[in-house]
């Protein structure tokens, strides 16, 4: 893994909705938002600057580790 990598675990970041939740919530301020060829922006983490504290995946609304098991 690189130091700058996409994150959470969407394996595909077109399940991405772009709400900047995870950047917003993030203490380390690690997460930008940087534009990709396919023309959207998608968040990008910093991972030398990443505590682990994983609140950008319990705030993401398209995070797995939000979906509720039925």
């Amino acid at each position: 893994m690189s130091k700058y990598d996409t994150f959470l675990d969407n394996s595909a970041r077109v399940n991405c909705c772009g709400c900047e939740a995870c950047k917003q919530i993030c203490p380390q301020q690690c997460i930008t938002m940087e534009f990709f060829d396919d023309g959207f922006n998608y968040p990008v983490i910093d991972h030398g600057k990443c505590i682990e504290c994983n609140l950008c995946k319990k705030v993401c609304p398209i995070s797995e580790s939000n979906k509720i098991e039925k």
